[in-house]
């Protein structure tokens, strides 16, 4: 039996420690960090110099991170000023406020901003709630000095995309107005560190760059030249002629080597299919593990139907019918139908002492009320009493010695009286003996324990790979593992409950119950096993039925008179023991 429950643990926990360890995410978002679907600039250049810039980025994954960054390229003896951000929600924009010093509270996720200011550029850092890792967010602001003006030309120059960039950029759109309109042989326009991009000059004073998409590695640099007059406003940087010596440095980087950029889309494109791979990869992962989660909650349901089998084929073939009532004691059969002996299980087995012959019942008056009250007769043989029965015997005894009888109506329910605490040590003391006898008696085979085993160690599993398998591989099917998982664990924790030990005489209880329940019941009708009016009353009070079955011919006036006084001792067992157990 060993054997098999340590082959059983071994063949069900390895596949659970397979299912954990594949559970690596592959998704390709994680290794991309920030991806921004389109990047729209736009730039005015003023008179003076200044440049009035509009920035409109669309992320499609933020890296999952709760914040997204944008640089803004900052040149020497230039100045930045932050005029407004933006982020679109539901279609609206939102203004969002800067973060004051030291600021950072539950306020700081409801749409702010920050600026670092470093060396050769401003981190903008927007903060809110977004959904799905994805945000909108336009920027606008000013960079005072931007226009570097010289004797013969004027010039732009600026990075849009920089090279310690880790993300991807797609759909870069950046368009430049010149304050005024010139010739367009005028206008002289430049883009770097991308391979891929072109350049327009239109209505003689629009400059547009288009470029499909960015890699880590890559960046983007614009640079114009265009007649200085157009910046009058501005200040001289140096009095000299530039055009030469820019005409020559962009010669020299059209000649330069540029490795490093073929690298970077090399580098990009196998990314590109190590993570297309993965995403194949976890499409078949999805696909397999809502097959296995599918298989793990009917093998679930089988294992479940096969222990009721079992549970079924058990050692119990003997039928228990209405004449085999009398094998089993009233308290039993309390604890069969309900689980546990209460105030009903114990008066039954006062009464069934009764019937044995070693208790005898009486009605008494006391302060003027009738009372049923027990006492020991004096020819009683109370040493072949069973253990259970003994403690009835012992708590009737004791009782009586203070006070003539035991009678349980007169006993107090307040919490902490002398006699209500003496009932409840002699009700513990009996009622775990009778626990303790139902399962002696209610015992699985080996093979039921076999499947009892089995159920306790698939329901954990399929469990936990319920509350795993859904939120790594996004499948729902796997949600089902969790309620079958459960109910295994349920199942087999509960498994005594439906031996056939205790089904069958469950059984035979509810079918004697609905007899006496028949408005044509007749004692007469009943085996002779169990046509005692006392031991049938003790079995009626366990059922429920003890005023239906009082109003039977075989119960004269005196019983008659018992009815209420039943009901009364009853309750006042049951008050006193629910106010002192714990």
């Amino acid at each position: 039996m060993k054997s098999k429950i340590l082959k059983l643990v071994s063949a069900a926990i390895l596949p659970f420690i397979v299912l954990l360890s594949s559970l690596v995410p592959v998704s390709a978002l994680l290794q991309y960090g920030y991806i921004i679907s389109s990047y729209d600039v736009d730039v005015k250049i003023l008179k003076d110099g200044t440049l009035d810039i509009t920035e409109k980025v669309k992320y499609s994954h933020l890296g999952n991170s709760n914040n997204a960054v944008i640089l803004i390229d900052r040149r020497e003896d230039e100045e930045i000023e932050i005029i407004n951000v933006y982020t679109l929600k539901k279609s609206e924009y939102i203004k969002c406020e800067r973060l004051s010093a030291g600021q950072w509270d539950a306020n700081v996720f409801t749409g702010t901003y920050s600026a670092i200011q470093e060396s050769d550029l401003v981190r903008l850092k927007i903060y809110g709630s977004f959904t799905n890792q994805q945000a909108t967010f336009v920027v606008q602001y000013k960079v005072k000095n931007a226009i570097k003006r010289y004797k013969d030309i004027a010039e732009y120059k600026r990075y849009h995309v920089f090279k310690n960039w880790e993300g991807y950029i797609s759909s870069i759109n950046i368009d430049v107005r010149l304050p005024k309109y010139t010739n367009q042989e005028n206008i002289k326009s430049y883009l770097h560190g991308v391979l891929v991009g072109q350049k327009n000059i239109s209505d003689r004073r629009r400059i547009s760059y288009i470029i499909p998409n960015t890699v880590p590695g890559e960046y983007v640099e614009a640079r114009i030249a265009f007649p200085e007059y157009l910046v009058s406003d501005a200040p001289v940087t140096e009095d000299i002629n530039y055009s030469e010596t820019l005409t020559q440095e962009e010669k020299e980087y059209s000649e330069s080597d540029k490795s490093d950029l073929l690298r970077a889309r090399e580098n990009a494109a196998k990314e590109v299919g190590r993570l297309a791979w993965n995403e194949k990869m976890r499409k078949r992962m999805t696909v397999f593990f809502a097959v296995i989660s599918l298989f793990a909650s009917y093998l679930g349901m089988l294992t479940i139907l096969r222990t009721g089998r079992e549970l079924k084929a058990g050692n119990e073939k003997t039928a228990f019918e209405l004449q085999d009532i009398a094998q089993i004691s009233p308290p039993e059969a309390g604890f069969l139908l309900k689980g546990r002996a209460g105030a009903r299980a114990f008066f039954s087995g006062l009464l069934h002492s009764v019937y044995k012959g070693r208790l005898e019942m009486e009605i008494n008056i006391y302060e003027g009320k009738d009372h049923l009250s027990f006492k020991i007769p004096e020819n009683a043989e109370i040493e072949d009493a069973d253990i259970t029965e003994q403690h009835l015997l012992d708590c009737v005894k004791d009782f009586s010695e203070t006070t003539g009888s035991f009678c349980p109506g007169r006993i107090s329910a307040k919490r902490g009286a002398p006699d209500s605490v003496k009932l409840t040590r002699y009700y513990k003391a009996w009622s775990d003996t009778i626990k303790n006898d139902f399962a002696s008696k209610n015992t699985l085979d080996p093979g039921q324990l076999y499947y009892r085993n089995l159920c306790l160690i698939l329901g954990a599993i399929l469990f936990a790979a319920g509350c795993i398998v859904p939120v790594a591989m996004s499948i729902w099917s796997g949600y089902l593992m969790l309620p079958v998982g459960f109910l295994l664990f349920w199942y087999a924790l509960n498994i005594q409950k439906r031996t056939q030990y205790r089904l069958t005489r469950v059984r035979t209880l509810i079918k004697l119950r609905k007899l006496i329940s028949d408005k044509d019941f007749n004692i007469d009708d009943l085996p002779d096993t169990i046509s005692d009016p006392v031991l049938l009353l003790a079995f009626g009070i366990i059922l429920g039925v003890e005023n239906k079955l009082l109003e039977a011919e075989c119960y004269d006036k005196h019983w008659e008179r018992a009815k209420d006084l039943i009901y009364k001792a009853v309750k006042a067992i049951n008050n006193s023991l629910v106010s002192n157990i714990e």
